[in-house]
């Protein structure tokens, strides 16, 4: 992933980065996050399937503020990443200290978050629901979640 991130950051052009199940993990996620905010025509970014946990999910969401990906797809119908209800917790509390900052520039903000078979768990979801008012998203996909009873209201 280190490898792909720095080649990555002079192609402009790139609108869509798909990584799925590459087996990247925490690190590779944090070399991918890393190399966001220089990638100014990325706009969908794919990553599940790629082992990638709290740490990984924590640089994501400190970068990605701070780039135009406008949907991220860590986890689908193929399979998602063990972010579990901490690392959804992370991404969401840093996503939600951006949303005030960038609250100018909709065009660019998330509108797309894609958790499937993401452990998001009660914790993960109570968080996403603090962020969703403040956020521009337009679709938000938490099946096989283990959200439970508590968690979905």
């Amino acid at each position: 992933a280190r490898l792909v991130s720095n080649r990555l950051q002079p192609a402009v052009g790139v609108r869509e980065l798909n990584l799925s199940a590459n087996r990247i993990g925490d690190r590779g996620a944090a070399d991918i996050a890393d190399a966001l905010p220089m990638l100014d025509s990325l706009e969908r970014l794919l990553l599940e399937r790629n082992r990638i946990g709290l740490v990984g999910a924590k640089a994501l969401g400190v970068r990605l503020p701070r780039s135009n990906v406008r949907e991220l797809v860590l986890g689908s119908h193929l399979g998602g990443n063990p972010l579990g209800p901490q690392g959804v917790k992370a991404l969401a509390s840093a996503l939600d200290d951006y949303m005030p900052r960038a609250a100018s520039d909709r065009a660019t903000r998330l509108g797309a978050l894609s958790l499937e078979d993401c452990d998001v768990g009660q914790q993960g979801a109570e968080a996403l629901a603090e962020f969703l008012p403040k956020s521009c998203l337009q679709v938000l996909s938490l099946a096989r979640g283990n959200i439970g009873d508590s968690g979905a209201e």
